[in-house]
């Protein structure tokens, strides 16, 4: 969606939120990236992969379900933490780089 041209800040925009058109793999990613967050602000969902399952039932019953493995959920999961944390640290008005690879499969 951003290599499309969308700035990140429409979405904080709820306007321009309303009528973005999310595509089935930006809709999966923020589906895993909200399980994610709601563990760290309340408990852990359990089993991720079952919780993610059920969850994207809900959200669109022909997704293809994506399924981690034990080590790749504890790796996110610990991954974020840092992040949060770094991000806690930060002074007010600053702001955090988030650098990636992506692993073609």
């Amino acid at each position: 969606m951003l290599n499309s041209g969308m700035d990140i800040k429409d979405f904080e925009d709820r306007e321009k939120r309303k009528g973005m058109i999310i595509t089935d793999e930006a809709g999966s990613a923020e589906n895993m990236a909200n399980l994610f967050l709601m563990e760290i602000m309340q408990e852990s969902v359990g089993d991720f992969n079952k919780a993610t399952e059920k969850a994207f039932v809900n959200m669109s019953p022909s997704s293809i379900v994506p399924i981690l493995q034990t080590e790749e959920i504890g790796a996110i999961r610990n991954y974020l933490k840092e992040l949060i944390s770094e991000w806690e640290k930060l002074p007010a008005g600053e702001t955090m780089n988030l650098l990636y690879n992506i692993k073609n499969q």
